[in-house]
């Protein structure tokens, strides 16, 4: 009998599908919004919700505002220089695009 329990892990054996972190190890970030009373949004919270954004061009003085759903999130790596990005699909039916999430500001949230 004694053998039974020698071969046995103390730690626990939990898996997670491919792509989906437990909760612990993601770590939150926010992104601008200019409604109050929030300060920030958790951008996986906007997958699948339409959204109107104002998005700030990198290399430009141009500052864009317009209506997209939020197809995905891409968690960044900060300590690599990887900033984390949402991918939209603007309603204007242009291609979808990645945009790294400070460079959005949530003007609202729609269902």
């Amino acid at each position: 009998m004694a053998y039974l329990h020698s071969t046995q892990t103390t730690g626990s054996t939990q898996s997670h599908p491919f792509g989906i972190l437990p909760q612990a190890l993601t770590q939150g970030e926010k992104i601008s919004c200019s409604f109050s009373p929030f300060s920030g949004l958790d951008p996986v919270g906007l997958l699948g919700r339409h959204v109107h954004v104002q998005h700030d061009q990198e290399y430009s003085a141009q500052v864009l505002r317009y209506g997209a759903v939020v197809v995905a999130f891409q968690a960044g790596a900060p300590g690599y220089g990887i900033e984390s990005q949402l991918l939209l699909r603007p309603d204007d039916g242009s291609d979808d695009e990645y945009v790294p999430v400070s460079a959005l500001t949530v003007l609202a949230v729609f269902s």
